[in-house]
């Protein structure tokens, strides 16, 4: 981990952040947190991904302060809002739900991703919302994707439901 810090350049930089990432190095979590706020938007990126790789919600709160800030790449902002589904930031929510209305297609769909990971039932009537005018395939693709998980969770909770009684 103090290699990634000492690291001669940004291409090292971005090699072992996906080493730990791919690790799920959960002692590097501190040191990824910090290059996320790196001169280069590829070690920003490979830094987003390797927090979403290790999934520790630790480092929920700094992904999504650094989300918040303006970045012109939309490469590291699209990872960033993977990253926040992949390590559960329930306080992202709400913005992630306003990503849904991004004009870039790869950032609504990153949001769709995470939302569902998240299984963030509050996100529903917005992503059918999104899923009727959607034109773009990705987004498209994710939001079905995630209603669909819903439903099968829905479905799987009602059989629950039955077998135990509580539903005839």
């Amino acid at each position: 981990m103090q290699a990634l810090e000492v690291a001669p350049t940004d291409h090292a930089r971005i090699v072992l952040c996906d080493v730990l990432g791919w690790r799920h190095e959960k002692s590097a979590v501190p040191i990824l947190i910090n290059m996320l706020e790196h001169s280069s938007f590829k070690v920003r990126s490979a830094a987003a991904d390797a927090l979403a790789k290790i999934g520790d919600p630790a480092s929920g709160n700094a992904l999504l302060r650094r989300l918040e800030l303006p970045d012109p790449k939309i490469g590291v902002r699209r990872m960033l809002l993977a990253a926040l589904g992949a390590v559960n930031c329930q306080e992202a929510i709400p913005l992630l739900i306003e990503y849904l209305q991004n004009p870039d297609p790869s950032q609504r769909g990153s949001a769709a991703w995470s939302l569902g990971a998240m299984q963030a039932s509050e996100s529903l009537p917005e992503l059918e919302k999104v899923l009727r005018s959607e034109r773009s395939q990705y987004p498209r693709d994710r939001c079905l994707r995630q209603l669909k998980r819903f439903e099968r969770k829905l479905v799987s909770n009602r059989g629950g439901l039955r077998k135990n009684g509580v539903l005839k």
